[in-house]
């Protein structure tokens, strides 16, 4: 990582410039600046891979639940016994016509 060079007495040392290449309103050739900016890269990336993983999470759940939906829909197709909407139950949650399973299966959209 460190290479020491004399050069006319003079000691010079190549560094790793870090994760990430960015601009830096300082010189990262000075030690301090340079823990600094390293320290601040390291913490930096946990965040955003915790964000990252919760987002995947997020939008795999959406996608599994909108499936179970997909899939309930269907069976209530398959399983339709032809009532015309007139005969709808009040509430139409035991309804299977197919403009109340279109009303109910709307929310996945």
């Amino acid at each position: 990582m460190y290479s020491f060079q004399l050069a006319n007495g003079v000691s010079t040392r190549k560094f790793h410039p870090g994760f990430f290449e960015l601009w830096y309103p300082f010189s990262l050739l000075e030690p301090t600046h340079y823990e600094i900016a390293m320290s601040f890269q390291m913490i930096m990336i946990i965040p955003i891979a915790i964000i990252f993983a919760i987002l995947m999470v997020i939008f795999i759940v959406v996608v599994r639940h909108c499936c179970g939906q997909l899939k309930i829909f269907h069976y209530s197709v398959e399983n339709m016994n032809g009532r015309g909407p007139d005969k709808c139950w009040p509430y139409r949650r035991g309804c299977s016509c197919i403009r109340c399973l279109v009303d109910r299966h709307l929310e996945i959209v």
